[in-house]
């Protein structure tokens, strides 16, 4: 009895510190949180297990949560500290792109110079660390209008009291949960080199069921228990559900259709248009 005691004991803590090295690794990837010293004292008591990826799309949601309320309290923040009202909402917006690293900005950029390339091939383009122009300006483009609608929902905020940046904290979330389903419906399109980068120690296809069995079982009922007792979320999180079946069901389509794959790069092209889409949509509801 000491013995499977001990054994599950050993267990716990191995799944604990492989659970916070996959949740600081995530946040290393997607966000500029400084848990680089977190990540290496979780890897240090791994003991090899990390390479066993328990795949960092599980997480991102989360990571997306904070980025957002990060964003949030910081144009909050600004304003407590006598910041014109118009000034802590731009600078609030401005920051949450920079949240990310910039990542999903940069794959919305190798994407459209994918989408756009002609006689090319579309994975090498897809791949190319360069910046096209064409990328570029839809990218200027479209961080400019992304700007533009979160100062517009944090200056609302700000200035009437209505909850306008719930569309910013449950789009982010939503964007990146829908990004797992989308791995998992399109699991044949996805390329190998983007495969082996995820699930470097075993078959894939595990993960992403296993993950798939969680989110299924999860997702709707914290959904539930949070429009009751938040019944302000209601509107924001119906869109937002909206705005990724949308894209997901879609737009998506017609990418994988040109590009003949799934690539990390899209999958950040499709989490900032569901941003964007979910909170463009809800400004004249709290306007």
């Amino acid at each position: 009895m000491l013995a499977s005691l001990v054994s599950k004991t050993a267990s716990l803590r191995r799944v604990f510190y492989l659970t916070v090295f996959e949740l600081s690794s995530t946040a290393l990837w997607f966000s500029m949180f400084p848990v680089s010293k977190i990540s290496d004292w979780a890897k240090s008591h791994c003991d090899g297990d990390y390479k066993l990826n328990i795949f960092k799309y599980y997480f991102l949601g989360l990571i997306g949560a904070a980025n957002a309320v990060t964003v949030i309290g910081l144009s909050y923040l600004l304003f407590a500290m006598h910041f014109p009202v118009y000034l802590a909402a731009v600078l609030g917006a401005i920051a949450y792109p920079l949240m990310s690293g910039g990542i999903h900005l940069d794959g919305l950029s190798d994407t459209t110079d994918a989408l756009l390339a002609y006689n090319k091939d579309k994975f090498q383009v897809l791949t190319d660390p360069h910046c096209g122009a064409l990328g570029s300006v839809y990218t200027n483009l479209f961080t400019f209008a992304q700007v533009a609608i979160y100062a517009t929902l944090l200056f609302l905020w700000l200035t009437t009291g209505v909850p306008a940046y719930l569309p910013i904290l449950l789009s982010a979330v939503a964007a990146r949960v829908g990004s797992f389903y989308i791995l998992m419906d399109y699991y044949p399109k996805c390329h190998p080199q983007h495969l082996e980068h995820l699930f470097p120690a075993y078959h894939p296809i595990e993960s992403l069921e296993l993950g798939y069995n969680i989110y299924c079982l999860a997702l709707p009922i914290l959904a539930g228990v949070l429009m009751i007792l938040f019944p302000s979320t209601i509107v924001p999180l119906a869109v937002a559900s909206v705005a990724t079946i949308f894209v997901s069901g879609v737009i998506l389509p017609v990418i994988v259709r040109n590009l003949g794959l799934i690539y990390g790069d899209v999958l950040g092209t499709c989490i900032l248009l569901t941003e964007l889409f979910s909170c463009f949509a809800l400004v004249p509801f709290y306007a």
